[in-house]
Parts: structure tokens; C-alpha cells; sequence
């Protein structure tokens, strides 16, 4: 007969390192003619001490836990594996026998545990008797929707099924109209069995075929469950579980992304631009704030990019807002690289990941995930990205003549900057080499839509107009994150004429742009044009 050898009252690790010390709780023997129990708790090792009160084999049934048991001495040190043994009557419950001497002091380790077990421990050799158990992630009368979590069955020891059903279309005595198998179901064996029954992939395909609605029930019944191994138990009293939910409320859906998911995107987008705004549409107003409304967690939206492993990954948390059914992101300000290195070696192009979590409707629904894999409720959008091409060049008024007569230069950019440092002029004099500097923060560049391009005037206050002069922009950045180079010479032996076209020919007036302004007389070119340069029959003219 299998007799008690004692009861655990707890088991304390305490974690702090190398000077980290064991609490070691002493095992107090109370009965030694019924067997019992020891629950193991989970966050690393645990440590049991026990005196024996018999000579003999003292047995620990650990099932189909994983966990090992190691002799230990006084400072918790792992030493031997205890000796263990397979139960022949399950095939998988592992029994570690301990050869005791009466009024002698045991000590033991087990393994680090990962999830709570429990396991039989007895005098004597006997063979197991672990009785087939199982919880389930659901109870009858739950709801389910098609973002929640499957249905989970753990059971203490592995198991085999007959088949799965689900019957629905529920009548008014409370039995359903229809019951069919199913196959979306599957079993992982690690410390425990887990059958899972993918409720997502059955119940998703009878909404879309108007068989379910919500507010209505159905009922999953998992059939000739039983142990594996050469003597199986049936569970329960005919091998069969059964769970009845219902169907709740449909979750919100995303209908739209712009830029579609899967757009190629630039690297960069400059602030205040209009590009770099991504924005997701729902099927229902979003809550803003859903913790404050009985919500779980709050709306997270990050950007993600590159390989971790490598060290080339990095994860952005985006501004973002909400306006009735959309949510917009903004990844404008972030420079991507345009390659990331790769675990595995060498570069590949960037691609980001927005990742938006917490989103719940204002009558608060859950959103439902866009993407496997994104998790539940992860509404996700992926973008390659690509380095923008700018076609940077510049021209000047005057262009490369004399500053005589000019209080100012205008210059004329093909594309904006992302930013410069400052415009330096500078020319030589006898006593050297002399300059004028003007700040970003004293020149501005509009776009100037009649001469097609990015315009600011320099003053020239200071600057010697008598000898070369030197314009330079310097640290200029385009958008795209290119270098932007300009210099200009300014040479008193060249010049460049103001618009003083005479004649009746019918001409046509470029801006410096390529932009047509218009065609007319010689006589009239000049009425009405804004101060800039332009092209007048292929000659560059200034209009002050």
C-alpha cells in the first residue's frame, strides 16, 4: 500500500544573484499511511528538505511534466539526477524513486518550472495513478467573437480524439437544427497536451454564409477523448466535452489604407509636408481613448523596420490622430535608411511595419486584426521603401554677370531644401580673402509659381561689386536627404540685360523654369511681369 510520506507547505526561492540565498522550508511528515501531493511553483527551481520517517523507496510521480529532480546539498546546489523511471502504464508519466534511510535529511532541486504542477508522492514502487484531467478556456453561456481566442483543452497527459463537432441554428426546446464535424482543430504536446479547436476558421465562413448571426448560440462537442499509451483512460464518464457560446457583436474592420498597404513609400517626408500621412479607415467611429472608457490597454501605433538580430532594427512610436472612422499616422520627420544589414548577412532594401494596437469602436467593439499573424485586434500596414530621385539645379539673377546695379540675387532653385546652413559670398582683396554670411534664419525660399521653382533674395549689403564674387549655399540637404551644392561666380566682365525687347515679332516668355507665360509682341513682353528672370527668344532676361 502506497502510504503518505508529507504534505508541501511552500517552496520559496529567493532570486538575487551570486549572493542570492536559499530559504530552504522544512517537510513535516504527518501520516505515513496515505499518500499525497506536492505542488511545484513556477519562476525557476524549487527547493524541497525532508527528513525520512522509514527506510524504503519514496516515489515522486511527476506525470507528464518535464520537470527533473536533482540531489542537493545545503546551498542548493544541483547534483545527481535522481534516478527515474517510465510508467509502463502510460508511456509518459516519469516517477523518480529516492532510496530513503530512516532519520536521515533529504534535500532536492528540480529544473526550473515554467508552468504549476502537482504530482503524487508516496512510499513504494507502485505504478501511476494520475487520473486524466482537462481545463477549458471557455464555459457554457461565454461569448465568443471572431477576434477572441480559440478553444483550448489542456489535459495532464496526451491524448487521442474521435472527432469534433458543432451543431447550430438553436430551436425553441434548446436543441440545435444542424450538428456537423468539423476539422479545424489540433493537438501540441510540450508539458501538457493542448488541443486547440480553431473556432476562428469554423465560425468566420458560416457568418459569411448568413448560418450564425450574432446573439445566437452553437455548441462544440469533442468526442472519444482518451489517454494514449497501452492501458488509456476514457475522460470523464464517455470521453466526451461539450461547450455551448455565444456568437457576440462583429468586430470592426479596417476598409481602407492610403497608401495602400504594400505602396512603395520614400525614405523620408519632410514635417508639414502633405506626404508621409497614412491613414486607416474603419468600418465604425473609433474611441479615442478607449482606457477611458473601459478599455484594457491603450492605442499604441509604432513603425518598425530592419533585422534586431543584426542590430539593424529600430521601432518608432508615431504621432497619430483620430477623426470619426480614420486613424492617421505620421512618419513624416523619420529619415529611414534605404538598406538594413541582415542576420543572415549582407543588405536588403528597408521595408517599415505599422503596427496599430488598442483601437476599440466608441460603442466598444474590438477592431479586428487586417494581417495573420498581427495578433488579435494589430491592425498592420507593410511598405517597401525607396530613396526619392531630385533633379537639383539653380540658376540666378544676375546669372554669372556683374553685381553692379543689384542690391540683391535672386535665387532660383529647382526643388526646396530640407535645410542649409547659410549663403556665404566671398571675394579677394588685397588684404585677403573676404566674405559676407546670411543664416537660414535670414533667408527664405518660396515656391514662386510663375518662375516654376524655389526662389529667395540675398542681399548683397557689404559685398565688393567691383571684382568676382563668390555665392555659395553651404550644408545644403535636399528632401531626400542628398547634398545640395551651389556655387555661383559672379564676374563683372559677363552681364545679363533687363527686359528692354522692342519691336512688333510675336514672342513667347519663359519663366527660367521652362513655364510658358505667355505669347505676345516684342514691344509688350515686359507689361505685367513679376519681378524674376525669363527666357525671351532664347535670351535670359531680368525683370527688377
Amino acid at each position: 500500500m502506497k502510504r503518505l510520506l508529507f504534505t508541501l507547505l511552500s517552496i520559496v526561492l529567493l532570486a538575487g544573484g551570486a549572493s542570492a540565498q536559499i530559504s530552504w522550508k522544512e517537510i513535516v511528515i504527518t501520516d505515513v499511511d496515505e499518500p499525497t501531493t506536492v505542488t511545484f511553483t513556477t519562476g525557476g527551481a524549487n527547493y524541497l528538505e525532508f527528513t525520512a520517517v522509514a527506510t524504503g523507496v519514496v516515489s515522486f510521480e511527476m506525470g507528464w511534466s518535464g520537470i527533473r529532480l536533482y540531489y542537493s546539498d545545503v546551498t542548493g546546489a544541483q547534483g545527481d539526477n535522481v534516478p527515474a523511471k517510465s510508467d509502463a502504464s502510460t508511456d509518459y508519466a516519469t516517477i523518480y524513486q529516492l532510496q530513503v534511510e530512516e532519520g536521515q535529511t533529504y534535500r532536492l532541486t528540480t529544473s526550473s518550472v515554467i508552468q504549476a504542477w502537482t504530482a503524487n508522492v508516496y512510499y513504494g514502487e507502485g505504478e501511476s495513478q494520475v487520473d486524466l484531467s482537462m481545463t477549458s478556456s471557455y464555459n457554457d453561456g461565454d461569448k465568443y467573437s471572431v477576434i477572441d481566442k480559440n478553444l483550448e483543452l489542456v489535459f495532464n497527459l496526451p491524448i487521442s480524439v474521435e472527432n469534433v463537432m458543432i451543431a447550430y441554428g438553436e430551436q425553441p426546446d434548446g436543441t440545435f437544427a444542424v450538428e456537423r464535424p468539423v476539422s479545424d482543430y489540433s493537438f501540441t504536446y510540450t508539458t501538457q497536451c493542448f488541443f486547440v479547436v480553431e473556432l476562428n476558421k469554423i465560425i468566420e465562413p458560416m457568418i459569411e454564409e448568413n448560418d450564425i448571426r450574432p446573439g445566437e448560440k452553437f455548441r462544440i462537442t469533442v468526442n472519444g477523448i482518451q489517454s494514449q499509451g497501452s492501458d488509456p483512460q476514457i475522460y470523464g464518464e464517455d470521453g466526451t466535452y461539450s461547450v455551448t457560446l455565444e456568437l457576440d457583436e462583429m468586430p470592426v474592420q479596417v476598409t481602407d489604407i492610403n497608401p495602400a498597404n504594400g505602396s512603395t513609400l520614400y525614405t523620408f517626408y519632410p514635417e508639414g509636408g502633405d506626404a508621409g500621412l497614412i491613414t486607416f479607415t474603419f468600418d465604425a467611429e473609433l474611441d479615442p481613448d478607449p482606457m477611458a472608457n473601459g478599455g484594457t490597454r491603450p492605442i499604441s501605433v509604432t513603425c518598425s523596420y530592419g533585422d534586431p538580430e543584426s542590430g539593424s532594427g529600430a521601432t518608432h512610436n508615431l504621432p497619430y490622430t483620430i477623426k470619426g472612422n480614420t486613424l492617421t499616422a505620421d512618419i513624416r520627420g523619420i529619415r529611414f535608411p534605404e538598406t538594413v544589414s541582415s542576420s543572415r548577412g549582407g543588405e536588403q532594401p528597408t521595408s517599415i511595419t505599422l503596427n496599430l494596437k488598442g483601437l476599440r469602436s466608441v460603442d466598444g467593439r474590438d477592431v479586428r486584426t487586417n494581417y495573420v499573424g498581427a495578433g488579435t485586434t494589430a491592425v498592420m500596414a507593410i511598405y517597401p521603401l525607396e530613396k526619392e530621385q531630385i533633379q537639383f539645379y539653380y540658376d540666378s539673377d544676375p546669372q554669372d554677370g556683374s553685381l553692379q546695379g543689384y542690391n540683391e540675387v535672386l535665387l532660383w532653385l529647382s526643388a526646396p531644401l530640407l535645410s542649409f546652413d547659410n549663403i556665404t559670398y566671398s571675394w579677394e582683396t588685397s588684404r585677403g580673402t573676404r566674405t559676407m554670411v546670411y543664416g537660414s534664419d535670414e533667408i527664405e525660399f518660396t515656391y514662386d509659381e510663375m518662375m516654376g521653382g524655389y526662389t529667395a533674395y540675398v542681399p548683397l549689403d557689404g559685398v565688393s561689386k567691383a571684382v568676382p564674387v563668390t555665392m555659395t549655399l553651404v550644408g545644403g540637404t535636399l528632401m531626400n536627404g542628398d547634398a545640395a551644392n551651389l556655387e555661383i561666380l559672379f564676374d563683372p566682365t559677363t552681364g545679363i540685360d533687363d527686359v528692354t525687347v522692342d519691336g512688333d515679332e510675336v514672342v513667347k516668355v519663359y519663366t527660367i523654369g521652362g513655364t510658358l507665360v505667355k505669347e505676345c509682341k516684342q514691344s509688350e513682353a515686359a507689361n505685367g511681369l513679376a519681378k524674376g528672370v525669363y527666357i525671351i527668344n532664347n535670351k535670359k532676361y531680368v525683370v527688377k
